[in-house]
């Protein structure tokens, strides 16, 4: 089978589109502004400072939102779609096709496009021992991570959990669009040389969420505060599943075009940039909280009393 041939197949019918509607918003002008959001340390009280310093401008990159019409799907022709049904036969590593198995049963055919295209080419490396990392507010063992950069996914296979690793590492796979530099919910740009990234905190939480919901995982204790205000934020969508579409089809664009019925973009914004900051500083228990209750006031506002009533219950139990 001709890979190459298969990838451009996919990639002129599916995402050729999406890449100029996508390109078309992220002019010079938005990108000055992204430049700002270099997280220079982990200090958490300029942090703070920085993050709310800058939502204004990154404010400027959706100011439209409320009038754009949310990119639509890629539709499919029946051979694409047997192509990604085949692709099962062509894995070779177990772990990966039982996943792959999974997720095409748990989700449209049109969600599959990003993992069909990144399989192809994607290094695994199980590593030998797992990546300490330091912050000032503690360490922490990474297990795994995935490179979109360089289609590189690494993981510690000797870990108990490690198949949950491998599992919430390949979502990233699946929702990365490496030929426009976006990962899930993550918007990455480069400017003067500099990597940008936004979207961080709500990425990682509705993976593990996904993860989870699709696999079974049980990483009891990974990302616990953004699991729940990434199931919150879900909350807010018409339909759910359009939010995993958006995930799986790394469209940061209808989410935030999704949310602008329901509040402001400057609200918007704000949600996803503390969670941004939640994620840097997820011993911040304080602006955690008020996170959360920033979020129960915006559903508040547009919802009726039942619907208000039955999501605090969510917040409760979630």
């Amino acid at each position: 089978m001709n890979y190459q041939e298969i990838f451009y197949t996919l990639w002129t019918i599916a995402a050729l589109s999406v890449e100029l509607q996508v390109t078309k918003r992220l002019n010079e002008e938005n990108k000055y502004y992204l430049n700002k959001y270099k997280i220079q340390d982990y200090n958490r009280e300029k942090d703070k400072l920085k993050f709310r310093k800058y939502k204004n401008d990154f404010i400027d990159i959706f100011k439209d939102a409320e009038e754009l019409s949310k990119i639509k799907h890629p539709i499919l022709k029946g051979e694409d779609i047997q192509k990604l049904n085949n692709l099962e036969y062509i894995i070779e590593n177990e772990d990966i096709i039982k996943f792959y198995q999974t997720l095409k049963s748990q989700t449209e055919p049109y969600n599959l496009i990003n993992f069909y295209n990144n399989i192809q080419t994607l290094k695994i490396n199980n590593q030998e021992e797992t990546i300490k990392k330091e912050t000032p507010e503690g360490s922490y063992v990474e297990l795994g991570n995935y490179i979109p950069l360089s289609n590189t996914l690494n993981y510690f296979k000797s870990s108990q959990n490690y198949k949950e690793t491998l599992y919430h590492e390949l979502l990233h796979v699946a929702s990365t669009n490496r030929k426009i530099n976006l990962n899930g919910f993550i918007l990455i740009l480069t400017y003067d040389h500099n990597l940008i990234s936004i979207g961080r905190g709500l990425n990682e939480g509705y993976t593990e969420t996904l993860c989870k919901r699709f696999l079974k995982a049980d990483n009891s204790k990974t990302y616990l505060k953004l699991q729940k205000l990434s199931n919150l934020i879900e909350s807010f969508y018409s339909n759910p599943k359009d939010m995993e579409t958006d995930y799986f089809n790394a469209n940061l664009y209808n989410l935030i075009i999704e949310l602008s019925q329901k509040m402001t973009v400057e609200e918007a914004i704000d949600i996803i940039i503390d969670m941004d900051y939640i994620y840097y500083h997820p011993q911040d228990y304080s602006f955690y909280k008020k996170t959360i209750s920033k979020i129960i006031n915006l559903y508040q506002k547009s919802h009726n009393q039942e619907e208000t009533k039955n999501f605090k219950i969510k917040v409760k139990t979630k």
